[in-house]
C-alpha cells in the first residue's frame, strides 16, 4: 500500500521532471547532449562497481568498456563539434547503456553507439538527433539516483546553464569545468560505490587505472586535456576496442606517450622550476595565513574564468585562440590549491599536498608560456577579426595579466620580474598590433539557442 506522503513525493517529482523537460525542449541539440553526458557521469560509479564483482562476465566487462568509449566519444563531440564537419552530434544511446543496472544486456546498444561515433569521427558523417531532449529524458528515467536528489540535480543544471548564458559563457568547455555535484545534496549511494571502487586494487591497475582518473577528473570539473581525449576517441581503432580492456589500455599508453612527446616544449626562462625544499618552506608561510591564501587562489580562478568568458562573449567565439588554450587548465588548479588549504589534514601532510599542487600549477604555466613562445614565431596578422582583437585586449589587458602575474609569484614564492609571463604579454602585444582579417567574418553561432 502506498502511503499518502509517498504519493505526494511522487507527484512532486513528476511535476519537477516535466517542468525540466519542458524547458529542455527549448534548448539546442548540443546542450541536450552535454546534459545527458553529465547525468551519465554522475552514475558511472554504478557502472564501474560491476568490474569489481567476482562474477563479472566477459560480456559485462565488454559492455562497460563500450560505455566508456561511448561517453568519451560523445564528450569529445561536444567540445570539438567542428572536428568532424558541420557540428555533428553522435547519438547518446551509449549514455543510456551506461546507466542501466545490467550492462551486459546493453552491450549491443553500447557497441552500436561506439561504431556510429567512430564512423562519425572518421568519415564526417552527420548524425543528428531527431529529438535530443528525449534522450535526456531516457537518461533521467533510467538513472538509479534517488528521485529527491535527481530533482535537485535537474534544477541545479538548469540554473547553471541559465547563469552561464546570462554571463555570456559561450565556450562549451565551460560546462565541463563545473563539478558534477556543484550544489548541496549528493547521491550517497553513488558516493559509496565510488569510494568502494577507489579502494579496490582494480581501480588503479594496468587495465582500468586510466578510466578511474578520467572519471574522477570529469566528476571534479577538471577534465583531461581535450586534445588528448580527441586523439583517444579518434585513434583507437574498432579492432583495438573489440580486443578488450588490456589492448585498449596499451593503446591509451601509446597515444599518451605520443601526445606528451608532441607537447614536450622546452621550459621557458620565464617559468623556472621550483626547488622542492624552498617550496616546502614557502608553503609553511602560506599556511600561516590560510584564509587569505585560499581566497587568493579562489580569486585567481575567478579572474581567469571571467577573462575567458568575456573574450568568448565579445569576440564572439566558442573557444580561446589556440595558443591560449592551456589557460583553461589554470582555474581548476587554483581551486585545488584552495581546497587543500581549507582541508582538515594534519599540517605536514597538507604542506606536502599543497607543494605538489603548486608544482602542478608551475608546470601548467610553463606549458602555457612555452606554447606562447612558439606561437610568437608565427604571424598573427590577418587571422583575427577586429572584434576578436578588441576582445582580447579588453579581456586580457593589464588588469588580468598583472593580477595573474602577482598571484603566480605569491604561490611560487618568487618576486615579479620582467620575465614574469613574458610570452603571455608578448603574444598579446603582437596580437593587439596585428592587422585584422581583410573583411569581417560571419559571427560564430552561439552555443545555445536564443
Amino acid at each position: 500500500m502506498v502511503h499518502e506522503d509517498e504519493l505526494d513525493d511522487l507527484k512532486d517529482w513528476l511535476t519537477k521532471r516535466e517542468a525540466f523537460l519542458s524547458w529542455l525542449r527549448g534548448q539546442n541539440q548540443i546542450i541536450c547532449v552535454i546534459l545527458a553526458c553529465r547525468l551519465a557521469i554522475r552514475i558511472c560509479p554504478s557502472l564501474v562497481a560491476q568490474i569489481s564483482k567476482d562474477n563479472a562476465s566477459v560480456e559485462q566487462l565488454a559492455a562497460i568498456l563500450s560505455s566508456m568509449r561511448a561517453l568519451l566519444t560523445v564528450l569529445v563531440s561536444t567540445v570539438w563539434p567542428e572536428a568532424t564537419g558541420q557540428r555533428e552530434i553522435v547519438r547518446v544511446l551509449g549514455i543510456k547503456a551506461a546507466i542501466v543496472d545490467h550492462p551486459g544486456d546493453a552491450a549491443a546498444r553500447a557497441s552500436q553507439l561506439a561504431a556510429l561515433a567512430a564512423q562519425a569521427m572518421d568519415k564526417g558523417h552527420t548524425l543528428i538527433l531527431e529529438s535530443p531532449a528525449e534522450y535526456v529524458r531516457d537518461s533521467i528515467d533510467l538513472s538509479p539516483i534517488e528521485n529527491s536528489v535527481l530533482a535537485q540535480v535537474l534544477m541545479a543544471e538548469r540554473e547553471l546553464l541559465d547563469a552561464q548564458r546570462e554571463a555570456g559563457a559561450n565556450s562549451l568547455r565551460a560546462f565541463h569545468t563545473v563539478p558534477i555535484w556543484h550544489f548541496g545534496p549528493r547521491s550517497h549511494q553513488q558516493d559509496e560505490l565510488w569510494e568502494n571502487w577507489l579502494a579496490s586494487p582494480l581501480s588503479n591497475d594496468r587495465d582500468w587505472g586510466f578510466w578511474t582518473g578520467w572519471l574522477q577528473g570529469l566528476m571534479e570539473g577538471r577534465p583531461l586535456e581535450w586534445e588528448l581525449q580527441r586523439r583517444l576517441a579518434v585513434e583507437i581503432s574498432d579492432a583495438d576496442w573489440n580486443a578488450g580492456v588490456a589492448r585498449v589500455a596499451d593503446r591509451i599508453r601509446e597515444i599518451e606517450a605520443d601526445y606528451h612527446a608532441d607537447n614536450n616544449l622546452k621550459r621557458p626562462d620565464s617559468v623556472p622550476e621550483l626547488d622542492r625544499q624552498e617550496l616546502i618552506e614557502h608553503v609553511k608561510k602560506l599556511m600561516q595565513n590560510p584564509e587569505f591564501s585560499a581566497l587568493s587562489a579562489e580569486g585567481m580562478a575567478a579572474t581567469i574564468d571571467q577573462a575567458i568568458d568575456r573574450y568568448c562573449k565579445d569576440a564572439p567565439a566558442n573557444c580561446l585562440p589556440e595558443p591560449l588554450e592551456h589557460l583553461h587548465e589554470l582555474p581548476n588548479t587554483f581551486r585545488a590549491i584552495a581546497k587543500v588549504i581549507r582541508s582538515n589534514k594534519e599540517a605536514e601532510k597538507k604542506a606536502e599536498q599543497l607543494a605538489a599542487k603548486i608544482q602542478e600549477l608551475n608546470s601548467k604555466v610553463a606549458v602555457l608560456e612555452a606554447t606562447l613562445k612558439e606561437a610568437r614565431g608565427k604571424t598573427v596578422a590577418g587571422l583575427f577579426t577586429q572584434s576578436a582583437l578588441k576582445a582580447a585586449g579588453t579581456a586580457f589587458g593589464a588588469g588580468c595579466v598583472g593580477t595573474l602575474g602577482l598571484g603566480l609569484n605569491h604561490f611560487f614564492g618568487t618576486w615579479p620580474s620582467d620575465l614574469t609571463l613574458e610570452n603571455f604579454r608578448g603574444w598579446l602585444s603582437d596580437l593587439l598590433s596585428a592587422e585584422p582579417v581583410p573583411t569581417e567574418s560571419p559571427e560564430l553561432p552561439s552555443s545555445v539557442d536564443t
